[in-house]
């Protein structure tokens, strides 16, 4: 794989440097409370952590952010002193180029163990429309859960409906596109996820939809694949690069995959062809 990322990246800097590093989308990043929070921190798939903004304002800040030349999933961190934190993952990739995405990344942490009213108001409902609402209603679930696991309540009825609340929140931000969404999955809700579904036939898991569970990871892991829906975008704005290495990557994965059919009607056939195109169009 390394290997390949490298090969990549020479292509990319072959056609043209100036392409491949000019390539950017901004993200508009809200932090509440702004005033105790600290700066605003990326870290990228391998673990590489960067400064991205000293201190956000209230109101938030528009960032603007190099793309790399292969697609990864980058999380936005922010801390508020002692001991509390809140980050969310974004899609890093081409498909995203020029586009501006909205973060929130909120301190909704419970010191106390949450009443049950106060996890039913918040959780036992259908995702809001807007971002904010909708990110609001991801870290206040998100934190009642860690609270009531604290408190010894994993798996019991209020900690089921704020997980359910989770759940439905990051649904609905990786569903806003037909496409592909540049918001990923929450690693500490998929963990919670994974282990309701290896557990599945060993109780009642209400409200939680263990069938959005499911497509939720399956959207997560397809991602790849289902960018290469971007390619020939990305060809008509003149990106070669970008496509070269979204189906590249898109190509990789669907092998390791290895699905009984097409995702969403891409195959390693189509890839392959694509491929073959997109290496035409760069220089020997």
């Amino acid at each position: 794989m390394r290997d390949a990322i490298a090969a990549l990246l020479v292509i990319a800097l072959a056609f043209g440097a100036s392409t491949a590093l000019a390539a950017s989308m901004t993200l508009h990043v809200v932090v509440d409370p702004h005033d105790r929070a600290s700066e605003l921190r990326m870290f990228d798939g391998g673990y590489i952590e960067r400064e991205l903004h000293p201190k956000v304002p209230q109101g938030g800040a528009s960032i603007e952010i190099e793309l790399p030349s292969v697609p990864s999933t980058a999380s936005l961190l922010v801390e508020w002193p002692p001991n509390h934190e809140a980050a969310f993952p974004i899609v890093l990739s081409g498909s995203f180029l020029g586009q501006k995405v909205e973060v929130h990344l909120l301190q909704r942490r419970s010191p106390v163990r949450p009443a049950s009213r106060d996890v039913r108001s918040s959780c036992d409902r259908s995702a809001p429309q807007g971002i904010s609402s909708v990110f609001e209603m991801l870290f206040t679930c998100k934190g009642y859960a860690l609270a009531l696991e604290e408190a010894g309540e994993k798996w019991d009825p209020d900690h089921r409906q704020a997980l359910s609340g989770w759940l439905v929140a990051n649904y609905r931000l990786a569903t806003l596109s037909n496409r592909v969404s540049p918001y990923g999955l929450d690693p500490d809700l998929r963990s919670r996820l994974e282990d309701i579904l290896a557990r599945e036939g060993s109780g009642r898991w209400t409200p939680i939809r263990l069938a959005d569970a499911r497509v939720l990871i399956e959207l997560e892991e397809t991602r790849p694949v289902r960018m290469a829906g971007f390619v020939p975008i990305l060809l008509g704005q003149g990106a070669i690069p970008a496509a070269s290495a979204i189906n590249s990557v898109a190509l990789e994965t669907l092998r390791t995959l290895n699905p009984a059919g097409p995702i969403d009607g891409i195959t390693e056939r189509l890839l392959v062809d694509n491929q073959i195109y997109l290496d035409s169009l760069q220089p020997q």
